[in-house]
């Protein structure tokens, strides 16, 4: 068996109101070409195909060709829902899909929990079994509770409903079959480095290593992280696919790819890294104003976030700064520290300043009113919170 493993495309996603669809057409015709070039037998889409739960009609038109020419390809496809992704639109064209041969897993159900895919290879010698595992909510998780071992069981830790799940799934593995566990979710240890910024990369999300399968699967193919990587702490064979491009700035330093997948029945699986070469970087910039104009040529049709160091304030800084780099899409001033008249212990400071401290030092710049007046508000609600059940002073 053959598999192409990828997964969150986030088709239609933007940076700072510019479109990427001509970025992500040309990395998607790139997959097709990896997948046709390699003879893969099935490609699979481990969630967050889409940014968002209402995807502009062009995004979905490009998923929906891309899938389509990987099936007139005689390439099969089996794509699991992100948290990004809306179930109930997924299912509304799951039945079209299915009848090319693209099965397309929108929801978790209350019995089998993953959908169980027959893939065949090609010549038909060998057959892959993929437990498809959309993205799991917590309240999901407590909604199935009464499905599994423990009747009734409220989970205060995902990690624990998952393995519940997982080790429900796992029975439905075969020896005869080449087993694959697609699914989408976090796994404790692996490296976001940015990139991801929802609350369900977080570590309340994240699943234990020892939660994963054991045994039984010859390979998982997972997504949610942006950054390609193995899976951490699995006695499994198993990646993170990662991204198609890079999606934001927490991501300028990460290479992107696909994973080529072969194996057998009962033999732990063969990976490659297939690197992607469409799309364009992302990058940082730190000059001054007049160093800027000499490094268009070095940084070519990159989109760009430009750090400014600036003496002061300068009106139109923005516009100045596009007059040099037209893909400069994201512009930030930055000033000289001030530094303190005297060394001041942090915990002295009030929680404000402790903030604007901070992102002055490891931001290196400062933070902004929109930004302040957020944290003042969290910080009030917060400080609010605790004076309910406190006595009155004495």
């Amino acid at each position: 068996m053959r598999l192409l493993h990828t997964s969150d495309w986030h088709v239609g996603k933007m940076i700072r109101s510019r479109s990427r669809m001509e970025e992500f057409a040309q990395v998607l015709d790139e997959i097709v070409d990896i997948a046709v070039d390699r003879q893969v037998d099935a490609v699979l889409v481990a969630g967050d195909v889409f940014d968002s739960k209402v995807p502009p009609p062009e995004a979905e038109q490009l998923v929906y060709e891309t899938l389509l020419r990987l099936h007139f390809e005689g390439i099969r496809v089996v794509v699991t829902a992100g948290n990004h992704d809306s179930e109930k639109r997924l299912e509304s064209v799951r039945g079209l899909l299915e009848a090319l041969g693209v099965v397309l897993v929108a929801e978790p159900n209350h019995k089998t929990f993953a959908e169980l895919v027959d893939v065949p290879s090609r010549d038909g010698s060998e057959a892959a079994l993929v437990a498809a595992l959309p993205f799991m909510s917590e309240r999901f998780l407590i909604q199935s509770a009464d499905v599994m071992a423990e009747a009734g069981a409220k989970y205060s830790r995902y990690s624990t409903g998952m393995k519940a799940i997982i080790d429900a799934i796992t029975p439905h593995f075969r020896a005869d079959t080449f087993n694959v566990l697609a699914a989408h979710f976090m796994v404790s240890g692996a490296r976001v480095g940015g990139g991801e910024q929802e609350i369900t990369i977080g570590m309340s999300y994240a699943v234990e290593p020892a939660s994963l399968p054991q045994s039984a699967v010859q390979y998982m193919a997972f997504g949610h992280v942006h950054r390609p990587q193995e899976i951490p702490g699995s006695l499994m064979t198993g990646r993170y696919s990662g991204s198609l491009l890079q999606l934001d700035f927490g991501e300028t330093e990460q290479d992107k790819s696909v994973v080529i997948v072969d194996g057998h029945p009962g033999q732990m699986a063969k990976t490659e890294v297939v690197p992607l070469s469409s799309g364009r970087r992302l990058v940082d910039l730190h000059d001054t104003l007049e160093g800027l104009e000499g490094r268009a040529a070095e940084v070519g049709d990159a989109h760009l976030r430009v750090f400014v160091h600036l003496d002061a304030p300068m009106p139109g800084l923005s516009d100045r700064v596009r007059e040099v780099l037209p893909n400069a899409v994201d512009v930030k001033a930055v000033y000289p520290a001030a530094p303190d008249e005297e060394p001041r212990e942090v915990r002295s400071l009030r929680p404000d300043q402790q903030f604007r401290l901070y992102h002055e030092r490891v931001r290196k710049s400062p933070a902004s009113p929109v930004l302040m007046a957020a944290f003042e508000e969290v910080h009030a609600e917060a400080a609010l919170g605790e004076k309910v059940d406190a006595a009155p002073p004495a």
